[in-house]
């Protein structure tokens, strides 16, 4: 979902997440797949998190590394269209943040860790004490900044997730919670041998 995501809201064209500007513009200069880019970035901004005390989680990795692999796999079909008016594009977008935000939403619920930039971010706020939406506008705006230098081209799309995405992934997040609960009680139930009493 996260991948798929992503990929609407660049074949939108009206300018990528700020992060994805990044990406977009590193992609630019190596000749690397977008997704292939975007997974480096995380094991790069994963790196940069361990002085700062972030410790990655399995959940860390695999979204490091399947994320990107989906997003270069999607490139590679015909499955996300190229828009031919305004109005597709701008439904392109929403789409692709109204995904993200449920993709955000299914596997942050579990709590088995957040992305590599979501736990550089909170790692940055809790070392220097900055609240974490200064940090996290602070990042946005360098990376935007870093993306449009290397030759990616923002625009109102990237405000757009930007004042949004937020949004979505909290409300994802708040309703998809109680479902993970109760399908990791039922795991857990199928899990212990019967005639034993878990205490």
């Amino acid at each position: 979902m996260l991948a798929l995501g992503i990929c609407l809201i660049v074949s939108a064209d009206l300018g990528a997440a700020p992060w994805d500007v990044f990406h977009l513009g590193l992609s630019r200069i190596t000749g690397l797949p977008l997704g292939r880019t975007l997974s480096l970035t995380g094991l790069l901004v994963m790196a940069l998190g361990l002085p700062l005390g972030v410790r990655p989680t399995f959940a860390t990795v695999l979204n490091m590394a399947l994320i990107g692999t989906f997003v270069d796999l999607i490139r590679g079909t015909s499955l996300v269209p190229i828009p031919s008016s305004a109005i597709q594009q701008f439904v392109l977008l929403a789409g692709g943040i109204v995904l993200c935000g449920l993709g955000a939403g299914i596997y942050l619920s579990p709590g088995l860790g957040a992305g590599p930039r979501d736990g550089f971010m909170l790692g940055l706020a809790h070392r220097t004490g900055v609240r974490i939406w200064t940090v996290h506008a602070s990042i946005e705006v360098t990376v935007v900044a870093l993306g449009y230098l290397l030759g990616a081209r923002p625009g109102v799309g990237t405000l757009i997730t930007s004042g949004t995405a937020g949004y979505f992934v909290e409300r994802f997040l708040r309703l998809m919670k109680p479902v993970t609960q109760k399908l990791l009680q039922l795991v857990e139930r199928q899990q212990t041998p019967r005639g034993r009493t878990v205490c």
